[in-house]
């Protein structure tokens, strides 16, 4: 496999899951410490990516399918790491944050 585009991917998933655990944020997850660093730190991260104050139901979902898109490829395209193409089947859509 292409390093360069397994990087790529492996970006775009992280990019995903830190957008999907931003949205999953409620306020009293804000009160545990770090995560409230963490939420403005993301939220600051994707400023622009961002079309609602707190995500929204359109935005949360493209997000989450995203995530769950990036991570099948890496499962199909990593049989040792991720337990290849039989292994992304079973786990998709696999949006564990």
């Amino acid at each position: 496999m292409n390093e360069d585009v397994r990087d790529e991917i492996k970006n775009h998933e992280q990019k995903y899951f830190e957008m999907v655990w931003y949205a999953r944020r409620r306020p009293e997850h804000l009160k545990i410490e770090g995560v409230k660093k963490k939420w403005e730190e993301t939220e600051q991260k994707y400023q622009n990516e961002f079309s609602f104050p707190n995500g929204g139901d359109w935005e949360h979902g493209f997000n989450s399918g995203c995530l769950a898109a990036f991570r099948c490829v890496l499962a199909a395209m990593e049989k040792s790491k991720y337990g290849g193409l039989e292994r992304a089947k079973e786990e998709f859509p696999h949006l564990d944050t």
